[in-house]
C-alpha cells in the first residue's frame, strides 16, 4: 500500500461522502420538526405558489364564516325586535277589538286610547333603538337614506331595495275638502248672563270702535232679550268739541250740561196711580220712547252721578183743595241713593211728601239723613241736593194722583261739572241706556254717568297695557212686584289706534239662561256642561287629547276658561309646529280661523258659519291627514257634542317622476289616497300637507276656501341606497345584499290610530291587520335571508376543509418518508464519519516508519 501524505485522497473522499449525506439529513430533519414539506421557495417553487393561493382562499373563506355568522346575529337582533313589535301589534288588535264593543263609554275608550298611545311609542321606539354594533336597523337606515326639499309635503317610507338617484316630483293637485267639526248651541245656565255689542245686527267682536268698547266681558242681574226685543246702549262721551287727548293739553272732556234726571220706572199697587210730571212746576219731558226727562228745576251738588230709589211710606190722594187731612208728610217717603261705580246703596233717609201742593220734597232742608247716602263712588260731598232755594228739587204729581204705602219709583241723576283744565289722559265718561218694548211702546230708560278724571279711568290711553275692564251699575225696578235689583255690566275697553276716544253709541245685547253664550262666557256657565246629575263636567281641570298629522296634543280646559280661552286653546293645540298636531298653513290669518265660535251676528246662512252659538274646529289638511280625532272623559264629550259637520276627502294628485338631472320621466301615478307606490323603487312617496293646494279665508262668508294651483309644483327627493351587505366569500364580489324595511308607527300605518268610538276602533282592526302583515313579511324576509347565511356557512365550512386538505398534500411533509430518510442519511453519515476517522489514521504509519 503506498502512502501520499500531500494529498490524503482516501481522507478527502470519506469527507466528500459525508457531505453529501448530511444535506438530505438537514432537509429531512427540517421537515419533521416544521412538519412541512416546503419551507423556503427553493423546496418547491411552483408548489409553494399554489400553496400561498390556496391559503388565502382558506384565510378568506374563515373570515367569510365569521362574517356570516355576525350576519345571522345581526339578523336574529333585528327579527328578535320585530317579533317584539308584532307581539304590541298584537295587544293593539286585542285592544280595538274591545274598543269596538258598545258596552263601552268614552272614559272606558279613553284608558284604552292612553295604552295604545303607549304601545305606538314603543313601536317608535324599538325602530329607532333597535342596533347592532351601532347600526340601526330598523328606521331605514339599514336600506336607504332620502333627503327632500320639503319634507312636510313629500317625504319617502324605506319599504325594499332602492336605485340611488335624485328625482324631481311634479304634481298637480285636485282638491278634496277637509274636516270640519261643529258643537251644538251653547247656551247660558240658570244665573248666567252673556252680551254681545251689535251695529246693525252685527257683532263688532274684537274690532276696536273708536268708541273704545270692544266686548261684554260680564253682566249679572239686569233684564235680558234679543236685540230687537232690548238693547242697552252704551253712550260713551270723551273729549267736547273734537279736542285730542294730548299730554299737556286741558281740554274741556265731557260735561253733563245741567242737572239731568231721569225717571227709570215706576212701582204701582193696585189702586195707585201717580207720575210726576214736572220739578218746580217745569214740566217734564216725555219722549216718543217712553223715556221720561227732567232736565230744569233740579239743583245737585256738583259731580254727583247715581241712581236714587224712593219708597213712598203714606198712602194719599194728591187733592187741590184741603180737605182736613195732614197736608205735609214729613216722613212720607224714604229715598237712598245707589252708586253708578260701585253699586253700593246707602243708608235711608226720610223725605216730605206734601199732599196738597203735589210734590215730593228732596231738598237738603227737607230731607233727614242725607249725609249718611254718601258711597265713595260718585259722590264727592255728603249731599246730594245743595240747600240754595227751599223750592228747590221738588218732584211734582198731578193733582188726582194716588198713591199707596209700598210705591217706588227710581230715577237717575247727574249733576253738572265743567271739569275744564283738568282732565289727564285716560279721562272720559259714559252712560248706559236700557231701550226695549213694552206692548206697544218703545221705551228708553236713561242710566247715570259714569264719569272719570285721571288716566287709571275710563279709556285705557295705553295700547302696550292692553285692554281695561270696567263695572257699570245699572239698577232696574221691577214694575210688577216693586223689587229692585242692582245690576251690573262689565265693558271690555281698549284703546284706540290714535289713543283717543270717539263720542259714540255703541248697542249692547244682553242674554240670560237658555240663551247664546258669548265669546267672554266661562265654560262653567253653559248649560251643556252641566250633567242631567247636576255635575259640572269642568269641576275639576279636563284633559282632551286630539290626533292628526301622525301627531297628538292635549288641551286641557277648566271651568273659569271662557269661549275665547277654549278657542284660543284649540288653535294653538292644532296649529302649533312643536307642541300641537302642527296642522298650520304659515299664515295667520288663516291659521286664526282652525277654531271659531259663531258669535252673535256672525251667522251666515249655508255655511259653515250658519248656526250662532256654536264651536267651529277646522282643519287644514285636507283628507286623512288632517282629519282630527279626540279622546276625553264621556261627560267631556257628551257636553262638547262635536259632530262632523263636513268629512275629510284626500286631494287627488296627478304625479309624475323626472331623474333630475338628466329629465328622463321615471314614472307617473295618480295618487288618491296620499301615498305614491311602486314608481320609484324601493320607496313609498307620502304627498301631505296641501301640496300645491292653496287656502284662503272668505270673509263674507266665513269659510276657509280652498283652490288648486294653475302650475305644477316641483319637489326634489334624493335617495341613496344604504343596504346592508353581508361578505360571504374569499373574493370580490363574493356578498349577500340585504335591506331592512322601515318598521316604525308611521310606516306601519299605525301612526294616527284611534280608538274613541265604535266605528273607529272597528276601522283600527284593519290597519292593524295591515301593519302585522307587514310585520310578518319583514320577518319572513329576514329569516329566509338568515337560513340562506346558515347553509353558507355550512357551504364555507365544507370548502375550507377541503381546501385545506389540498393545501395539505402540496405542503405538509410525509413524515414516514422523512424519517425513513433521515434514518438511511444518518447511518450513511455515521459510517462516512468513520470512514473518515479511519482515513485521518493512515498518515500515523508514514511517521513511523520515518521514525524506524
Amino acid at each position: 500500500m503506498s502512502l501520499q501524505p500531500y494529498n490524503h485522497a482516501h481522507s478527502l473522499s470519506s469527507m466528500n461522502s459525508l457531505n453529501i449525506h448530511q444535506t438530505p439529513l438537514k432537509n429531512a430533519l427540517e421537515r419533521i420538526s416544521s412538519g412541512m414539506r416546503i419551507n423556503r421557495s427553493s423546496d418547491d417553487a411552483s408548489g409553494m405558489a399554489i400553496s400561498e393561493k390556496m391559503r388565502s382562499q382558506i384565510h378568506g373563506i374563515d373570515r367569510a364564516i365569521r362574517n356570516s355568522q355576525d350576519g345571522i346575529s345581526l339578523i336574529q337582533t333585528a327579527e328578535g325586535a320585530l317579533q317584539e313589535t308584532s307581539a304590541i301589534l298584537q295587544r293593539m288588535r286585542e285592544l280595538s277589538v274591545q274598543a269596538s264593543n258598545g258596552s263601552l263609554n268614552s272614559g272606558d275608550r279613553q284608558e284604552i286610547q292612553r295604552e295604545v298611545d303607549q304601545l305606538r311609542d314603543e313601536i317608535d321606539r324599538i325602530s329607532t333603538a333597535t342596533e347592532f354594533n351601532t347600526k340601526k336597523l330598523l328606521n331605514g337606515d339599514a336600506t336607504a337614506a332620502w333627503k327632500s326639499t320639503d319634507p312636510d309635503r313629500i317625504n319617502a317610507v324605506v319599504r325594499d331595495r332602492v336605485a340611488t338617484g335624485n328625482y324631481r316630483i311634479d304634481t298637480m293637485a285636485r282638491v278634496g275638502q277637509n274636516q270640519i267639526l261643529k258643537s251644538n248651541i251653547m247656551a247660558l245656565q240658570s244665573g248666567a248672563f252673556a252680551g254681545d255689542i251689535l251695529t246693525n245686527g252685527t257683532m263688532l267682536g274684537d274690532v276696536a270702535n273708536e268708541s273704545g268698547v270692544v266686548g261684554v266681558a260680564a253682566a249679572s242681574e239686569l233684564r235680558t232679550g234679543m236685540g230687537d226685543e232690548r238693547m242697552y246702549k252704551v253712550n260713551v262721551a270723551a273729549a267736547s268739541a273734537g279736542a285730542e287727548f294730548v299730554s299737556g293739553m286741558p281740554p274741556e272732556i265731557f260735561s253733563v250740561v245741567g242737572d239731568i234726571g231721569s225717571i227709570m220706572g215706576y212701582y204701582q199697587q193696585p189702586g195707585s196711580q201717580f207720575q210726576v210730571r214736572g220739578t218746580e212746576d217745569t214740566a217734564t219731558t216725555t219722549l216718543t220712547t217712553g223715556e221720561t226727562v227732567m232736565s230744569s228745576g233740579i239743583n245737585m251738588t256738583p259731580g254727583v252721578h247715581g241712581y236714587l230709589e224712593v219708597e213712598f211710606l203714606a198712602g194719599l190722594h194728591f187733592e187741590d183743595e184741603d180737605n182736613g187731612d195732614a197736608t205735609v208728610f214729613p216722613e212720607g217717603a224714604r229715598v237712598r241713593f245707589i252708586d253708578v261705580k260701585t253699586g253700593n246703596r246707602g243708608e235711608w233717609a226720610f223725605a216730605e211728601l206734601n199732599k196738597n201742593d203735589a210734590y215730593l220734597d228732596l231738598d237738603t232742608n227737607s230731607v233727614r239723613g242725607w249725609s249718611t247716602l254718601t258711597s265713595g263712588g260718585q259722590v264727592p260731598v255728603g249731599n246730594i241736593f245743595d240747600a240754595t232755594d227751599d223750592e228747590d228739587n221738588r218732584l211734582y204729581f198731578g193733582h188726582g194722583d194716588r198713591v199707596q204705602a209700598g210705591d217706588k219709583m227710581l230715577l237717575s241723576l247727574d249733576a253738572g261739572m265743567n271739569l275744564q283744565g283738568t282732565m289727564t289722559i285716560g279721562a272720559g265718561a259714559l252712560k248706559v241706556d236700557e231701550r226695549f218694548v213694552d206692548g206697544d211702546i218703545e221705551r228708553e230708560i236713561r242710566g247715570a254717568h259714569y264719569v272719570t278724571y285721571t288716566a287709571n279711568g275710563l279709556q285705557n290711553m295705553d295700547l302696550e297695557d292692553g285692554n281695561k275692564y270696567l263695572d257699570y251699575y245699572l239698577p232696574q225696578l221691577d214694575e210688577t212686584t216693586g223689587a229692585l235689583n242692582v245690576g251690573s255690566i262689565t265693558l271690555d275697553m281698549r284703546a284706540s289706534v290714535d289713543g283717543t276716544m270717539v263720542d259714540e253709541l255703541v248697542p249692547v245685547e244682553l242674554r240670560g239662561e237658555g240663551q247664546m253664550v258669548s265669546t267672554y262666557t266661562r265654560l262653567e256657565d253653559i248649560e251643556a256642561f252641566v250633567t242631567a246629575d247636576g255635575i259640572d263636567t269642568f269641576e275639576h281641570p279636563q284633559r282632551i287629547t286630539l290626533y292628526a298629522n301622525s301627531r297628538r296634543t292635549d288641551v286641557v280646559l277648566n271651568g273659569h276658561d271662557t269661549v275665547r280661552d277654549m278657542v284660543d286653546k284649540f288653535t294653538h293645540a292644532i296649529t302649533h309646529k312643536t307642541d300641537g298636531l302642527a296642522i298650520n298653513l304659515d299664515n295667520v290669518a288663516i291659521n286664526k280661523h282652525v277654531a271659531d265660535f259663531v258669535g252673535r251676528g256672525e251667522g251666515v246662512a249655508e255655511s259653515d258659519n250658519a248656526v250662532e252659538g256654536t264651536l267651529l274646529l277646522r282643519s287644514l289638511f285636507n283628507g286623512a291627514q288632517g282629519a282630527i280625532s279626540m279622546v276625553a272623559d264621556q261627560k267631556v264629550i257628551d257636553s262638547l257634542n262635536l259632530h262632523e259637520l263636513q268629512s275629510a276627502k284626500e286631494n287627488e294628485y296627478a304625479v309624475e317622476v323626472y331623474d333630475a338631472h338628466r329629465g328622463v320621466q321615471v314614472g307617473s301615478a295618480l295618487v288618491a289616497d296620499g301615498t305614491m307606490s311602486n314608481v320609484i323603487a324601493g320607496v313609498d312617496v307620502n304627498i301631505e300637507g296641501n301640496i300645491g293646494v292653496y287656502a284662503s279665508w272668505n270673509e263674507s262668508e266665513r269659510t276657509i276656501s280652498f283652490e288648486a294651483g294653475r302650475q305644477k309644483t316641483s319637489t326634489y327627493l334624493s335617495i341613496v341606497d344604504t343596504a346592508l351587505r353581508f361578505h360571504v366569500g374569499p373574493n370580490d364580489e363574493h356578498s349577500v345584499a340585504m335591506n331592512i324595511s322601515q318598521m316604525d308607527a308611521r310606516s306601519l300605518g299605525v301612526d294616527n290610530l284611534v280608538m274613541i268610538s265604535p266605528e273607529s276602533a272597528s276601522s283600527a282592526i284593519g290597519s292593524i291587520e295591515k301593519a302585522l302583515e307587514l310585520v310578518s313579511t319583514e320577518r319572513s324576509r329576514l329569516g329566509a335571508i338568515g337560513n340562506r347565511l346558515d347553509h353558507t356557512v355550512d357551504s364555507l365550512s365544507v370548502a375550507e376543509e377541503n381546501l385545506q386538505s389540498a393545501e395539505s398534500r402540496i405542503r405538509d411533509a410525509d413524515i414516514a418518508n422523512e424519517i425513513s430518510t433521515m434514518t438511511s442519511k444518518q447511518v450513511l453519515s455515521e459510517a462516512a464519519r468513520a470512514m473518515l476517522a479511519q482515513g485521518n489514521q493512515l498518515p500515523r504509519g508514514l511517521i513511523q516508519l520515518l521514525n524506524n
